[in-house]
């Protein structure tokens, strides 16, 4: 159980949600989808994450662009500031982060695993916490897993596109498997889902105090029914802000309403609890942290000279990632170090689920990025087709998971390490100080104890003293003279009467008589009889015992073989097996040492008393006086016929060592052909996971060149219905003036087939195309400067135009011939002709004096009376003012009102009146 960090102070302008968007393979659409919900404006930001290849070109911001015109898109860049209202797409083949707010941008380590959506997640989520929104969508493989749980942990939001929608259901189920998802959703529902959450106002967010003190004690009551696990530890902070959340998701508005909610709904208490209890870990975390560890502890349980097992207690285990690490780093400072010692990691949580799969020992394939490489190859076993590797026997033997309250149940004992990180923070002062206490009762003297980097043993300094590693949290338990009582919730019985030393109440001494006069009895008419286990072990003894069993020299020892002698081992061994298979009692009759050294008969009774447990009784053959210093002579036989086989035994274990010799020898070679084999496959697994990420990529290249060819298609399904609309005879040719295409009306020009594409157009009959056709065309091509040409074809007057073919990227690949028919054109303007000739006579032949001026009282025209009266040429008034032309004068005269014009660019007319002029015009 790993709790949250405690979300930071943010600037005003840095409060926005921050939507990070992971997809591979069939994430495009999805995206499609999502895209379609959203309005013009949003108050997050979104980012948008994909398997790209850097070996093509990236198509998406193209064609994101051109299906959603009305949103803010732009390609990050490093240092670019994230703002909200806008929709960022991640560069190819890079891994982006974000820090205080703006975007990084780093090139790949060769020799780091690739996993840009965790990379993307897990840097949203400590930069932005709660305020961080994860979102995957469809792909392959696992990645984003890792990331989602570090956006939960912070106290961010996950949802996760539903499987059934999804092209490739792979991401989407790895991050379900986690347990971290909020919602599962198909694509347009999340994007609602995100919109609901940061649109509509809800229950203050942020503020601790909207619930009162008897409401938490009411809640935390309530919760403990309904779950068993009791969060009344917990800082009321950390408690109401997952309320928040649940109260976001319900749609509920008021605390009382979401008691009464819970009260109804079961459902709802577990997925709070699961909140509060945020099963959220990984390998290895903090390396920095670990790696101190290794130096200041782990090597140094590894240098003891001792061949005591190394305990070790991981409580809040989670999902097993912490034990398991511990557990696989002792045992590589082992290996290293040429040493065997027994390892005993105990790993407890309250959370029976993340108990369950810690059991399991089954990750995603991308904890690969959390340990190192050799680590991944000899600790784990891939399955499922490389995308999950489960923990080795080796390892998951040495580590012990048990359900068990931290504050409520006792502890293990006599440890060398404990590991508690990132839990106190998150537990109210008392409940601290319970914890630091009980780990001190806990470890061995100078044991250690290894604390998240934001935790410390607090007021208990003479407890724990610190080591050189202060930012790592490291400490070592102090001898201190006055053992520390360790605080167990034990509930003692109240007034009970406590005897004084000596003297013994009389009920309490009447049963003590008993119990003396029972074991009499016992031990003087009762057969002797041991309990043992399948591995022979002694676990209960009955009655005198001591007369048939021997301790042989040197360490005493419980095991009943080596009490017995070795001519009585196989016996023995036989009636356990002959009672465990028939399922009755089995007797056997042999002879045992008396104290005097005497062999007396004695019959052992086996019998199985349950699975795994069997009882031996002793029974003495009672004889007259003198009987028992003889052996029988049906004793004796016996003996014989022991040696016998004692002798034939022997030989076959000769034999039996031979042959074992010679399947050992068998078995190193095969060993030596299964590490060739591992190696091999090892290799083979590599190339199929490069294989696999390629394939991503390729089908997300692949995604992106089949929308691009659906507008290509639209695009040229319009240009194939504007060229066959239009009446404009065109045809395209190439650099080589070859046929490329041309539209239905060049059939009134030349018979054109479509298997004439690729022709040259010199192939063709050129009569009909006009004069110096190819002389244009090559010209367009050297100097890119259009032609056009007058033509008149069977009676047709044609406009030929010769232009340049440019391509989308500038590139001129050819030319358009294009010919505008102007018959009709042309005809207006014959008859414009004519009717200006016949104007003109007209003009001139008109007696009156007519003169045309400009909206200046420019003389345009004057008519040949006109000249006349003014004594000159009609062309030497043409550009004059009027009354420059008649008196000389650069103006008009003030005194004449009575000239008229028509402005506008129209034609001006002004007649002057002969004896409004004094007779001079």
């Amino acid at each position: 159980m790993k709790p949250e960090k405690k979300p930071r102070t943010r600037k005003p302008d840095e409060s926005f949600p921050i939507v990070a968007i992971g997809a591979s393979a069939g994430g495009l659409h999805a995206l499609d989808c999502f895209l379609s919900v959203l309005p013009r404006h949003f108050v997050f930001a979104l980012v948008f994450m994909q398997h790209l290849s850097a070996k093509h070109k990236n198509l998406l911001p193209d064609l994101v662009r051109s299906r959603y015109a009305h949103l803010v898109i732009e390609e990050i860049k490093d240092g670019m500031k994230v703002r909200p209202g806008k929709l960022y797409l991640c560069p190819p083949a890079m891994e982006t982060g974000i820090r205080n707010n703006v975007f990084t941008i780093a090139r790949l380590q060769k020799k780091h695993v690739h996993l840009p959506i965790d990379e993307l997640f897990i840097s949203l989520a400590e930069d932005a916490e709660d305020r961080a929104v994860g979102v995957v969508f469809s792909g392959a493989g696992t990645d984003s897993a890792r990331g989602i749980q570090t956006i939960r942990a912070m106290g961010g939001t996950v949802f996760v596109q539903d499987p059934a929608t999804a092209e490739f259901a792979g991401m989407p189920q790895a991050a379900i498997n986690t347990g971290q998802a909020d919602s599962v959703l198909p694509p347009a529902e999340i994007a609602r889902e995100i919109l609901k959450l940061h649109g509509a106002e809800t229950t203050p967010a942020g503020k601790e105090d909207f619930i009162t003190q008897e409401e938490f004690e009411a809640f935390f009551q309530l919760l403990q029914q309904k779950t068993g696990c009791r969060f009344n530890h917990y800082k009321k902070s950390v408690v109401t802000r997952r309320i928040n959340r649940r109260m976001h998701f319900q749609g509920i508005l008021s605390f009382q309403d979401y008691i009464r909610f819970i009260a109804d709904k079961d459902t709802e208490a577990g997925l709070l609890a699961a909140d509060l209890m945020i099963g959220v870990t990984s390998f290895f975390r903090d390396r920095a942290a670990w790696k101190a560890l290794t130096l200041e502890v782990v090597r140094k349980l590894v240098a003891e000279n001792s061949d005591a097992a190394i305990r070790v207690w991981t409580p809040a285990c989670a999902t097993g990632e912490e034990p398991y690490s511990i557990a696989m780093l002792l045992l590589h400072e082992l290996a290293l170090a040429g040493k065997q010692r027994e390892i005993q990691v105990f790993a407890s949580d309250v959370n029976d689920r993340a108990l369950e799969k810690a059991r399991e020992g089954a990750y995603p394939r991308n904890i690969a990025a959390e340990l190192p490489a050799d680590y991944v190859q000899k600790y784990f076993t891939t399955i499922e087709e490389g995308l999950t590797v489960v923990i080795n026997k080796e390892v998951r033997e040495r580590v012990v998971f048990a359900k068990q309250d931290l504050l409520n149940d006792p502890p293990f004992s006599k440890l060398d390490l404990v590991i508690c990180r990132n839990l106190l923070i998150y537990l109210e002062p008392a409940a601290q100080d319970k914890c630091i206490s009980l780990f001190h009762y806990a470890l061995k003297d100078n044991g250690a104890l290894f604390l998240g980097n934001a935790e410390s043993v607090g007021s208990h300094s003479a407890l724990f003293k610190s080591t050189n590693h202060k930012k790592c949290r490291i400490y070592r338990k102090n001898e201190i003279k006055q053992a520390v009582r360790l605080p167990l919730n034990v509930a003692y019985p109240g007034g009970r009467p406590t005897a004084l030393p000596g003297k013994i109440p009389a009920a309490e001494a009447r049963h003590t008589l008993a119990d003396f006069v029972q074991e009499s009895l016992l031990e003087e008419f009762t057969p002797a009889a041991i309990a043992i286990n399948q591995h022979y072990d002694i676990l209960y003894h009955s009655g005198p015992t001591n007369r048939y069993l021997r301790q042989p020299r040197g360490t005493p020892t419980q095991n009943l073989l080596e009490l017995f002698s070795e001519t009585l081992r196989n016996k023995v061994r036989n009636g356990i097996y002959r009672a465990g298979m028939e399922t009755k009692p089995v007797s056997i009759q042999t002879s045992l040492s008396a104290d005097d050294k005497r062999k007396k008969p004695v019959i052992l009774r086996f019998s199985k008393l349950r699975e795994n447990l069997f009882l031996i009784l002793f029974q003495e053959k009672k004889g007259r006086a003198g009987e028992a210093d003889a052996v029988s002579p049906t004793v004796v036989a016996e003996e014989n016929v022991v040696r016998q086989l004692e002798i034939e035994l022997a030989a076959a274990k000769q034999d039996l060592q031979t042959h074992i010799e010679q399947f050992k020898s068998l078995n190193e070679e095969l060993h030596s052909s299964n590490e060739e084999l591992q190696a091999a496959n090892e290799e083979l697994e590599t190339s199929r996971e490069e294989l696999q990420s390629l394939n991503e990529e390729l089908v997300t290249v692949n995604s992106q060149l089949q929308t691009k060819i659906e507008e290509q298609e639209e695009t040229t399904n319009d240009l194939g219905n504007f060229l066959s609309s239009t009446n404009i005879p065109t045809v395209f040719l190439d650099h080589l003036l070859r046929v490329k295409r041309f539209t239905p009306a060049m059939s009134k020009l030349v018979q054109l087939l479509p298997t004439d594409a690729g022709r040259p157009i010199s192939d063709l009959s050129l009569e009909n195309l006009g004069p110096e056709l190819i002389a244009d065309a090559q010209s367009v091509l050297e100097s890119l400067v259009p032609v056009k040409k007058e033509l008149r074809i069977n009676s047709t007057s044609y406009v030929r135009a010769t232009l340049p073919y440019r391509t989308t990227d500038n590139h001129i690949e050819g030319v358009v011939i294009t010919y505008n028919d102007v018959t009709d054109l042309k005809r207006v303007q014959e008859k414009l002709a004519v009717a200006k000739e016949e104007w003109e006579r007209t003009f001139d032949s008109v007696p009156d004096l007519i003169a045309i001026l400009d909206n200046e009282h420019r003389v345009r025209r004057v008519n040949k009376a006109m000249a006349e009266r003014l004594g000159v040429k009609p062309q030497q008034c043409i550009g004059l003012h009027c009354y420059e032309a008649v008196h000389g004068l650069s103006a008009p005269p003030a005194f004449c009102p009575h000239a008229r014009t028509i402005s506008d660019g129209l034609e001006h007319r002004e007649e002057v009146h002969e004896d409004r002029l004094g007779g001079d015009f």
